[in-house]
């Protein structure tokens, strides 16, 4: 999508009219917008926040974060960091991915009691008292 720098702002490419982010920034003048941008692949994003500047309703200031690619514990050194088991970074990718334990078992063949217990493991090694908080920690670490 382009989007060009021209001298101290950001300014949406003729192409972007047609597919939203004009008429997007057209609305901000009037009240903060919010907008997702996706990439062909789904695989990258952009949140954009919008809203004119007070003191100039023309001028429109806009906020994005641009995602990162979305990367395993052991592709983004997580599992290295922490001192993780090969079968303790499957299960850590797994509840990252939101997976339920029962199914983080089928998948990798083995109990459901064992991966209760690499999960023991990794919150012990992570120093997360919950699993909400390991899934924090993973994926702000690993991009995801």
């Amino acid at each position: 999508m382009p989007i060009v720098v021209e001298g101290p702002g950001l300014v949406a490419g003729p192409s972007n009219r047609s597919n939203g982010l004009g008429q997007f920034i057209e609305q901000a003048c009037e009240a903060p917008a919010k907008l997702l941008i996706r990439g062909q692949s789904k695989a990258h994003w952009a949140p954009l926040t919008a809203w004119a500047a007070s003191f100039d309703r023309e001028l429109v200031c806009v906020l994005f974060t641009l995602s990162q690619p979305c990367r395993d514990v052991r592709q983004s050194g997580l599992a290295a960091a922490l001192g993780l088991t090969n079968a303790e970074a499957r299960v850590l990718d797994g509840i990252a991915g939101l997976k339920p334990p029962a199914v983080i078992a089928d998948e990798h063949g083995v109990s459901l009691s064992t991966v209760r217990s690499h999960l023991k493991q990794i919150h012990a090694k992570a120093g997360v008292e919950t699993s909400v908080q390991l899934v924090r920690l993973a994926r702000a670490f690993a991009g995801s």
